[in-house]
């Protein structure tokens, strides 16, 4: 999903991939990472997220696909993968 200006003001995580169209910033919503079963304490928040980056890369290499956008946002609603979810 494409970044908005709302996105930027929330706290998250970010990391780049690399598509076919070049470098994508992937940004990573606290509530995706809750929504893990993160805590919402910074070490909990990271450590998940180390966890769970090779199914948060594969999905942001979804949502980017071939196109030329230079940022996306991996929300909860996203995260399709998550017991915490059912």
């Amino acid at each position: 999903m494409p970044v908005s200006s709302s996105d930027l003001k929330l706290p998250g995580h970010h990391f780049v991939i690399e598509n076919s169209q070049g470098k994508v910033t992937v940004r990573v919503n606290n509530e995706a990472l809750v929504a893990l079963g993160a805590t919402p304490d910074e070490e909990s928040l990271s450590a998940t997220l180390e966890r769970h980056m090779p199914r948060l890369r594969a999905l942001a290499m979804q949502l980017a696909g071939g196109s030329r956008c230079s940022e996306i946002t991996i929300r909860s609603a996203d995260i399709w993968w998550s017991s915490w979810r059912r």
